[in-house]
Formats: C-alpha cells, sequence, structure tokens
C-alpha cells in the first residue's frame, strides 16, 4: 500500500531535483530483485513458542523501505506437535530486518482489556513510520489503535462507549483504517441506534477522521447523511485519505438492493470521492451502472488514493444475475474526472493468457503517486501441475500497469533467484483445494514510490513468503503539484480585501497560517510580508497589477522551487 510521498528522506530530494520536469516518474523500468522478508513458520524473536501460520498479509510499504503487515499465528508447545493456530497478529518491519509486534490475540492490549483473535483489514503505514489498525477485542468491540514511530509506543483511540459526531455511540471499529503523512487516520466504524440500517437491527456504518495531535474525531459520512441522487447513505467502509485530504470510500446508498457480500461487509458498494476542502461527494462507481469496456458493475470496492487524488479500486464485472457476483472481476482508475480499466475479464496479459478475474481483497491493487498501479489476477492460461494430479491449474501473476502499459512483476513458475519458484499468489494450504478451481489471488500488491512492491506467495515445497520486489532501476515519484489561485489565502474561490486582511491577520496577530503560502505571496517574490498584502490591494483598488499566475484560474506555481508551501487548496481539489 502506498501512502503518499516522503517529505523528510534527502534521497528523494535529490531526486526531486533532478525530476524537476514532471512526467519522468512512472516508466516501466527493468528486471526485479527479490528480498524474503519473512516465511511461514518463522518465530517471533519476543516468543519463540509463537510462529507465522497460514498466510502473511503485506498491507503497507513506505519509500523508507518498512513494511506494515498481518499474519496469522500458532503456538509451538513442543517440538513433533502440530502448531495451534491461536488467532492474528499486527507487525512493522524494519529495513534491517528487525520486527516490532504491535498487536497480537491474547496479549494485553494498550489502556486495558485484551487482544481478540483477528484484525480488521489494514495494518497501515505511512512515511513517517506510524501504524494505523482496527483489532477485535475479547468482550468488547473492536478498538482503533495508533503506533506512533516517535514515541514507539502503540495507544487505543478510545471509541468504545464514545459519542460519534453522528450523535451516536461508536460500536467499535470495522475495516480498513488507512494513515497519512500528516499523521490523519481514516476509519469506518459502526454507530449505534442509526436511522437508517442494512442490517435492520439499528447499526449504521460510518466513515470518520482521528487527529493524533488533538485526539479529535470529525465526520466524512454518517448513516442517514444525504448521498448524491437523492438517495441516502447507509454504510461506508474502506475509506483512504491522501496528504491533502482528499477521501474516496465505498458505500451502500438506501434504496438500492443490497447485494450481500459478508458479516464486515452486510451490502456491496459503490465508490465515491470527496475533494479536500468541499462538501462535495463525488460518485466514481456505482452499483448498477456500465462500466467502460462494457459490461456493469455488480458492486465497486477497495478504493486506494494517491497524491494527485486518483483512485484505483475493483469492479465486478460477473455475467448474468447480479447475486452471483465475484467470478468475473477488473481494476479501475478514476483520473481526472474519468475512470479508465486497467485490466478487465478476457484482457490478454504479457507472458500469455487473458485475465479471468483480478483480486476480490481489498489490498490486491494500489496506485503511487506516479499514477502506476499494482494488481494481481488470475489467468486462464495453465503452467504447472500444481497438486500432482496430472493437470495442470491457472496461472496467477503480479503486474505493474504504467502509462496504459502492462508488465508482469511476477507470475506462476518465475524463479525467485535465492527463494523459490512461485506456484500461487496464495496461502499454501490453499492450494489443497485445488483442482477445483485456483480463485482470486491473495493479498499483496503494496506499492511506493521508489517503485517497490511487496508480495505473499506459494512456493514449491509447500513453503509461504512474504517478497519484496525492487525494479533494477529505481524512479523516485516527484510530488504532485498542488493548484491553487494567487490571491486567495483564505481559500474561499475569491480573490477580494478579505485576502489581504486574512495575510495581514496572519502576520501581525496570530491569526491561523495559510494552508497554502503560495496563494498568499500575492506578488510572488517568494517570500510572505506586508508587501503581499499591500500588493492585492493596489490591484483591487488602485489599478495595480493583477497577481501573477496562477491567476484568476487554478494552476500550478510557474516559478515554484521557493521555499513557500502550498500542501492544499480545496477549490482546486479534484
Amino acid at each position: 500500500m502506498r501512502i503518499g510521498y516522503q517529505r523528510a528522506s534527502v534521497s528523494i530530494l535529490v531526486c526531486n531535483m533532478l525530476l524537476a520536469a514532471r512526467g519522468l516518474c512512472g516508466d516501466p523500468v527493468g528486471d526485479y530483485t527479490f528480498e524474503l522478508l519473512a516465511e511461514l513458520g518463522q518465530q517471533l524473536l519476543d516468543d519463540p513458542k509463537v510462529r507465522f501460520a497460514f498466510d502473511l498479509e503485506p498491507w503497507s510499504l513506505n519509500n523508507r523501505g518498512e513494511v506494515a503487515f498481518g499474519a496469522e499465528l500458532c503456538r509451538l508447545e513442543a517440538e513433533g506437535q502440530e502448531c495451534q493456530i491461536f488467532g492474528e497478529g499486527a507487525f512493522k518491519r524494519y529495513p534491517d530486518g528487525t520486527r516490532k509486534v504491535l498487536a497480537q490475540a491474547g496479549r494485553p492490549a494498550p489502556g486495558q482489556g485484551t487482544f481478540g483473535s483477528f484484525f480488521y483489514g489494514t495494518v497501515a503505514l505511512n512515511e513517517p513510520g506510524d501504524v494505523c489498525f482496527c483489532f477485535a477485542m475479547e468482550g468488547g468491540d473492536a478498538e482503533l489503535f495508533f503506533f506512533s514511530e516517535s514515541l514507539g509506543e502503540v495507544s487505543a483511540v478510545g471509541l468504545s462507549g464514545r459519542m460519534s459526531p453522528c450523535g451516536l455511540a461508536f460500536g467499535g471499529c470495522t475495516t480498513h483504517p488507512v494513515v497519512n503523512n500528516e499523521g490523519t487516520v481514516i476509519f469506518a466504524a459502526i454507530v449505534k441506534d442509526a436511522p437508517v440500517s442494512p442490517t435492520g437491527d439499528g447499526s449504521g456504518w460510518g466513515v470518520f477522521t482521528w487527529s493524533p495531535a488533538t485526539g479529535e474525531i470529525s465526520k466524512v459520512v454518517c448513516p442517514g447523511d444525504a448521498a448524491p441522487g437523492g438517495k441516502v447513505f447507509d454504510f461506508a467502509v474502506n475509506p483512504w485519505i491522501n496528504d491533502r485530504g482528499d477521501i474516496a470510500f465505498g458505500a451502500h446508498v438506501s434504496p438500492d438492493p443490497c447485494l450481500f457480500v459478508s458479516g464486515l461487509i452486510p451490502c456491496a458498494e459503490s465508490i465515491y470521492f470527496k475533494p479536500a476542502g468541499r462538501d462535495e461527494i463525488v460518485p466514481v462507481a456505482l452499483q448498477g451502472q456500465e462500466a467502460p469496456g462494457g459490461g456493469t458493475y455488480h458492486l465497486a470496492f477497495g478504493p486506494t488514493l494517491n497524491n494527485r487524488g486518483e483512485v484505483v479500486f475493483f469492479g465486478d464485472l460477473t455475467p448474468g444475475d447480479p447475486t452471483a457476483f465475484g467470478k468475473a472481476l477488473g481494476v479501475f482508475l478514476y483520473s481526472g474526472g474519468k475512470v479508465i480499466p486497467i485490466a478487465r475479464p478476457l484482457d490478454e496479459m504479457p507472458g500469455g493468457g487473458k485475465v479471468v478475474t483480478t483480486s476480490f481483497f481489498v489490498g490486491g491493487s494500489d496506485v503511487n503517486d506516479c499514477g502506476d498501479v499494482a494488481f494481481n489476477a488470475t489467468l486462464d492460461s495453465r503452467s504447472l501441475d500444481i497438486d500432482g494430479d496430472g493437470e495442470k491449474e491457472p496461472d496467477q501473476g503480479l503486474f505493474l500497469w504504467s502509462k496504459g502499459a502492462i508488465r508482469p512483476v511476477v507470475r506462476t513458475g518465475k524463479e525467485l533467484p535465492g527463494i523459490g519458484t512461485v506456484l500461487a499468489l496464495l496461502p499454501p494450504d490453499y492450494l489443497s483445494q485445488l483442482p477445483d478451481g485456483i480463485g482470486h489471488p491473495w493479498i499483496g500488491t503494496a506499492l511506493n514510490e521508489r517503485g517497490q512492491i511487496i508480495l505473499t506467495a506459494a512456493l514449491e515445497g509447500g513453503r509461504g513468503v512474504m517478497v519484496l520486489a525492487t525494479p533494477a532501476t529505481e524512479k523516485l515519484c516527484a510530488p504532485p503539484a498542488t493548484t491553487f489561485v494567487r490571491g486567495d489565502p483564505n481559500v474561499d474561490a475569491k480573490v477580494n480585501i478579505a485576502d489581504a486582511v486574512f495575510v495581514l491577520n496572519a502576520l501581525f496577530l496570530g491569526g491561523p497560517q495559510p494552508g497554502c503560502a503560495d496563494a498568499a505571496d500575492s506578488n510572488d517574490d517568494s517570500l510572505l510580508n506586508i508587501a503581499d498584502p499591500v500588493y492585492l490591494l493596489n490591484s483591487l483598488f488602485l489599478g495595480g497589477l493583477p497577481p501573477p499566475a496562477p491567476f484568476p484560474g487554478c494552476g500550478e506555481d510557474p516559478t515554484g522551487g521557493d521555499a513557500l508551501e502550498c500542501t492544499a487548496f480545496g477549490p482546486c481539489a479534484g
């Protein structure tokens, strides 16, 4: 999972200078090298009786090479005995190979209580190294946790018994919280006694943000909120937030039909996008809507969002009865207000074979700030007899889409030097289900701005591994520029006397500082001082020159490279 651009990294700052001419990022690179990060059966260093079991779930990868992942765990009481699975854990791996246990089933949780048996989806990581995750609690509602890299400790947000911004009590967090590089955590949670409920028991699902700095929880969407098209949100889940505050999430709206997916996802989703600084919610891909390239979305889910405001997601295109979903999924990219297909069923893949389906798991696709998309897929080609019954099974592959071209990273049968031969992108225990069908590929497409990808695979000999794929030629993504309007530092989409007053207050009266300093630099001299409001007032009332570009419309700073920053400008987002 990619979460943004590493501002503090010297290497990226150097790269940005080298890539000052934008558009150089995202080019397909040469072959990959592979590094073994973890393997099923490995011991936990702080408890040698506990080992990784069944699956490894690589959720997040930052540009420093840190990895946040989850795993099933078993306990081996004595050699020769069967290792007994008892629950899951959440972990952080550092580039030097050391691992930190963030949460483990049965261990005491920070604050009070005991970790339950599993976590809900993502273990999410940002560039500073912070991690967030939602973990079940013994005898209570699931709790949201935050690991601060600077403090070196895990803390509980404290949702249980707390009133939500919806005016309803929280009933625990649920799938796939995410933390951006500013430290803002976005999460989905159940609220009790909701005005609309997809399950009919009064439970509603909403999306919220939490600030580690202030402890404040804010609403993104609550059950009962108005949705586009005159409908009503009753279920929202799987959110994502980027560094400027754009938000993508999955949701169901009433009165659309509710296609039951699982206990965690009571209704199939559609995809929505909320630009930073705006109340508008934009529909991206809706149930029953025609998909680009043909077919109809039975559901659309699993959004991942980059810092350019692009969203990658899955769309179910299974033909026929909508209730028979899950058999033919594709990957799509929302960019510049349009949806484009990345990989659809029956698309030819490099190396041979056509797509049968992409993954049905959030974590089966990712997008970085270059706009590159990593995804995995099951194909109709057959290379290996995996289970020894004399018949070959369907191939699986991990692929990278970049500027319209797709290249393979790993496929069935590929030899990873010093590691082993890939059989499938699945937990090895799943291979015993063959030849009934190899199914959807597993989690494992986390992609960073260096082009590195984390994958999980079943290898020959019954081994299950988590592997880092690094391109032979790394190309860091230049950070996306924020578009803005010069002369509008109060970000109200108007250039008037209020903007000059805003800057004077910020400079001399302790008022709020502009979130986009470039917008406050009215004379574009790369300084923020009294000359800027004076210049703007001259322009407005005394016939002076207008502010330099970008003005009067949104645009990038043509004289960028100064010390002034523009981290967000809501009216130009989206």
